[in-house]
């Protein structure tokens, strides 16, 4: 069984990969998460460090007076002083005034800056940009996922190709398992183009841009893989949901109409739900518990017991609702697939 399943599979990736739509949706996340990186790269590059100008000198002939710079990372580093030692009489009182009124302002500069500089370590720079990627297919990619799901189930009733290969021996349950697994193999592709794109523009920011090298903290590559586990995780109720409503109307484009629609009303419920009942209330729905699967606490110390336990707790307590609706769909999918007629249909 395993072997026909792995069969079907390749060739259920073969024919996806034969489609456009699989590439639209490719190409836009990959340009999305471009767009979220360089974002990154110019915020960082933006942030504010409080730095002023301090006239060293008397003018030249042109009139124009000698500066130099001096921002908040200057007073922190304690370079100041040597940074005015040219700086002498006069020029040298203003600046020191200058500076002063510059240090009353540094505390909320520097506080701002470390925390945009942190981001930009954690989002832009190996190995965090590889996870990077995975916020915009959590945005995005969950519709798409559907869309797609449905897109792939649907046509094997329009085609009647399902039709063929029943027909030829293959069980109703190991067609659908097949399919699960080349949508999730195709899922699991288009993430790992995503990785690429974002590792090879973090390389260009890394050493081109910004000489800051990559990260050899054995953790933060951990957490690539973990990130990786946790995306496929995530995707695959929504790929029994997307199969799910082409089952049910035995369409591709009803389906995909479904998908879209249920995503719009999950999107405002979940206001609705949380600003009416509260957060938890809103527990019931897929995204808020995917939300909080892609986005909770990272690892925590070996050596703390008590946020292990916390870590684990709070992963438990949203892989679970996912795991219901992976069993609750999924389950229905194959009841209805057995109990639908494989004919070609005559809608699209």
């Amino acid at each position: 069984m395993m072997r026909q399943i792995l069969n079907l599979a390749r060739w259920d990736v073969i024919k996806l990969r034969r489609r456009w739509m699989p590439w639209v949706f490719l190409a836009f996340i990959v340009l999305n998460s471009q767009l979220w990186l360089w974002d990154t790269y110019g915020s960082y590059r933006n942030v504010d460090v409080g730095r002023i100008e301090i006239r060293a000198g008397s003018p030249d002939a042109e009139g124009g007076y000698p500066k130099i710079d001096i921002s908040c990372l200057d007073v922190r580093e304690g370079v100041v002083e040597s940074r005015l030692s040219s700086v002498q009489g006069e020029y040298r009182q203003v600046a020191l005034q200058e500076i002063e009124s510059l240090k009353e302002r540094c505390p909320d500069i520097l506080k701002n800056y470390d925390s945009t500089l942190q981001i930009f370590h954690d989002d832009a720079i190996l190995p965090g940009s590889l996870s990077f990627g995975r916020v915009t297919l959590a945005v995005l990619g969950n519709v798409f996922v559907m869309v797609l799901a449905a897109l792939a189930m649907g046509v094997e009733y329009t085609w009647g190709t399902a039709w063929q290969v029943l027909s030829k021996g293959c069980g109703r349950g190991t067609f659908l398992a097949a399919k699960i697994l080349s949508l999730m193999t195709v899922v699991a592709a288009g993430y790992l183009v995503v990785m690429l794109g974002t590792g090879t523009s973090s390389l260009v920011i890394s050493y081109a841009m910004t000489d800051t090298g990559i990260s050899t903290d054995p953790v933060q590559w951990l957490k690539v893989g973990i990130y990786f586990l946790q995306t496929m995780y995530a995707m695959l109720p929504y790929v029994m949901l997307g199969m799910f409503f082409a089952i049910l109307t035995t369409s591709a484009s009803s389906g995909i109409v479904i998908s879209v629609v249920f995503f719009l009303i999950e999107v405002i419920l979940r206001q609705v739900i949380g600003a009416n009942l509260g957060p938890d209330a809103a527990r019931i729905l897929i995204s808020v518990n995917v939300s909080m699967w892609l986005g909770g606490p990272d690892l925590p110390e070996f050596n703390d017991p008590s946020a292990i336990y916390n870590y684990l707790m709070f992963y438990t307590s949203a892989s679970l609702p996912i795991l219901a609706y992976i069993v609750v769909f999924g389950g229905a999918s194959l009841w209805l697939f057995h109990r639908r007629d494989m004919r070609p249909s005559k809608s699209g």
